[in-house]
């Protein structure tokens, strides 16, 4: 029987990297997971090409692909790609599971369609997490309780993180990458704004700038969107304020009311770093926590608020 080292091992983009550490911490309490955020240290040094090339063709027992546009082009996920199609050209697909990322859910077309892929709208992260605990179980592998050096290394490594995760919290570098991160979304919502226009003229969409502050306009509810750092060094208090009005939201110097009014919705992901070290926003979600990249970010938003609008003109 072949012996494996890993019993999942998962491919990503950088911008599902915080996907794949939430599914990864799932798993760690019962298989042995390869994540590359979490394998520099052991990596360094090595061949790379060879390395990646033997965990995904023949170390992993069940290998997750977290499948957007771009997946494959990227250095270490074309040798992923390759290597898993390679592999499957021997075994068949039943080793590998995709779970696409896109905001319309697509695998790649080689993949053939009976083999099952996740979808997290319905299954959600623990749901996914569930589904990859089965396969492994069902090609042989078997949970098991973590040594006590394994969970020492994991103590070792939740503190060290910890240790950055407070630095960088209150760090120029950390205040520079919230900026970036919130440009990147006004950006990507009024990208996807013209979009949707252009598919749903009747909406009347459009984005409009007021200084920091983005608001979409329609037929519908309006979306207002502002960063709200505290302090110029720190993430304390910070919050990305997403916001959904009855007609056009307040905006700097632009509006005054005689009476108060509240948005009808409210939305606050805070900011805060992967444990790859890349910058995130901190959504709360009913399935709990969940770290997005800056694009991911902007279509959780933009999902959030047409859920709403759809609800409102329907």
């Amino acid at each position: 029987m072949h012996e494996y080292k890993y019993d999942v091992a998962l491919s990503f983009l950088a911008q599902d990297e915080p996907l794949a550490t939430q599914i990864a911490n799932i798993l760690e309490e019962r298989h042995r997971v390869f994540l590359y955020s979490r394998k520099q240290e052991q990596l360094a040094g090595t061949d790379g090409e060879k390395t990646f090339n033997q965990v995904f063709s023949e170390q992993a027992r069940v290998v997750v692909v977290l499948y957007r546009h771009g997946w494959g082009e990227s250095p270490w996920t074309r040798i992923e790609e390759t290597a898993i199609k390679n592999r499957a050209f021997d075994e068949g697909y039943d080793f590998a599971l995709f779970v696409p990322t896109d905001d319309k859910p697509t695998v790649p077309k080689y993949v053939p369609k009976t083999r099952l892929w996740i979808g997290l709208a319905r299954f959600g992260i623990n749901g996914a997490a569930s589904v990859i605990d089965a396969r492994v179980q069902e090609l042989g592998g078997e949970p098991r309780v973590l040594t006590l050096e394994e969970r020492a290394a994991r103590a070792q490594q939740a503190a060290d993180f910890k240790k950055f995760r407070e630095g960088y919290f209150r760090s120029q570098e950390g205040i520079q990458a919230a900026n970036a991160s919130f440009g990147r979304i006004v950006e990507v919502i009024e990208q996807r704004v013209e979009a949707l226009h252009a598919a749903a003229p009747g909406l009347a969409l459009q984005a409009k700038r007021f200084g920091r502050v983005l608001v979409v306009l329609g037929t519908g509810p309006a979306l207002r969107l502002e960063w709200c750092p505290q302090y110029a060094n720190s993430f304390d208090g910070a919050y990305l304020d997403a916001t959904i009005w009855e007609g056009h939201p307040p905006v700097p110097g632009a509006f005054t009311f005689r009476e108060e009014r509240r948005p009808r919705h409210t939305l606050r992901p805070t900011p805060d770093v992967t444990e790859g070290r890349t910058f995130a926003w901190n959504f709360k979600t009913p399935e709990g926590p969940r770290l997005l990249g800056t694009d991911e970010a902007s279509e959780f938003i933009l999902s959030w608020w047409l859920g709403k609008t759809e609800r409102a003109v329907g």
